[in-house]
């Protein structure tokens, strides 16, 4: 059902500019900070064009209404909030209910800068603030001479909060990472955001999507074009170093490995902790479908027929942009965007075992 209006006229964000690229996050049911009557709820966040240049926004069902988070979180210049352009927002919650929210910052026209940068800042129940000093001014939490773009936030059941994106500084796109050690934003292993980064390899590597158990179990699933084709490639953050998630999950097919492009990949942390990544795929010979698979600690298994022909989504018209998401009895869902006559449509599906 609708939730005050949020899926007819102005929707969640209601107002006069282009919304778009919203990210969705909600509240564990056990948090304590934001109150009870949080426990569950959304939050939402994405990009406006209201004031001219970007900005990030912010929005909360407070279970009667879309409300703003903190003074001006969805109007004026959002939680951003600067002279640049924001963009490429991506929500995460704390196990205590507080959200986290990094984004893209490329500099204002004539600021001395033209090279875009990640910034992040959390709700501390009052305003919106720095996580570190300059965590979202200058340089933000990524700080280098290179293009910095299309972060991802991960939040694990511990508290633990990481940060991975889409960064050319070595001179080809490569995934970065840091996380946040309590007092300062950190590479997670050695090289994690300098020269190969993450991916660390000779082609394209962009669009991560990362998933977090906590400080010694994550992952983090892009795009990459080092297999001949585009497939998505996983890598398993152990607490110690990075290692591809399964044999070949990060060389040649990665976790896709099929002969059409795979795209715009989504990873939740699933049954036994462990991910699971729905991507867009091109395979099927007609247009995108939706693929999905999951590791059971050893291989990447198909969800029923999740990652052949049809996929998911099996159905004539384009399918794009999934995002999945891991109830907690180990349903997995994704929603997708699908064409329709005349535009596109939101759909969902579930994958029941009985």
């Amino acid at each position: 059902e609708a939730m005050g209006g949020s899926a007819t006229e102005g929707g969640i964000s209601n107002n006069p500019g282009i919304s778009a690229r919203p990210s969705l996050a909600i509240v564990p049911a056990a948090a304590s900070s934001v109150g009870s009557a949080f426990a569950d709820m959304p939050y939402v966040a994405w990009h406006d064009l209201s004031q001219g240049a970007g900005e990030i926004y912010v929005r909360r069902w407070n279970g009667a209404s879309w409300e703003s988070v903190g003074a001006g979180s969805a109007t004026g210049g959002g939680i951003s909030n600067n002279p640049g352009e924001s963009y490429d927002a991506s929500l995460a919650i704390t196990p205590q209910g507080e959200p986290w929210v990094a984004w893209t910052n490329l500099p204002a026209p004539g600021s001395g800068s033209a090279d875009s940068e990640i910034y992040v800042r959390r709700f501390d129940g009052v305003s919106w603030v720095e996580v570190g000093a300059g965590s979202a001014t200058g340089g933000g939490i990524s700080n280098n001479s290179g293009i910095s773009e299309e972060p991802s936030i991960a939040i694990g059941s511990d508290g633990s909060v990481f940060v991975a994106w889409t960064d050319d500084s070595s001179g080809d796109a490569e995934i970065y990472a840091k996380r946040w050690n309590g007092s300062a934003w950190v590479t997670v292993g050695a090289n994690s955001a300098s020269g190969g980064g993450i991916s660390n390899n000779t082609e394209s590597s962009r669009s991560p999507s990362l998933a977090v158990v906590s400080a010694n179990q994550a992952y983090v699933a892009w795009v990459d074009r080092s297999g001949g084709d585009t497939e998505i490639y996983a890598m398993l953050w152990n607490g110690v170093a990075w290692s591809p998630a399964g044999a070949n999950a990060a060389s040649g097919g990665g976790i896709s490995n099929n002969a059409g492009d795979s795209l715009e990949v989504s990873l939740s942390i699933g049954r036994n902790m462990l991910p699971f990544a729905a991507w867009t795929d091109l395979s099927s010979g007609g247009g995108g479908e939706i693929y999905a698979r999951r590791w059971n600690g050893t291989t990447w298994q198909q969800v029923g027929t999740s990652a052949t022909w049809g996929g998911i989504s099996a159905n004539p018209e384009y399918s794009s942009e999934p995002t999945a998401a891991v109830a907690p009895d180990a349903t997995p869902y994704v929603i997708w965007s699908n064409a329709v006559t005349g535009g596109s449509a939101v759909y969902a599906r579930r994958y029941m075992t009985r």
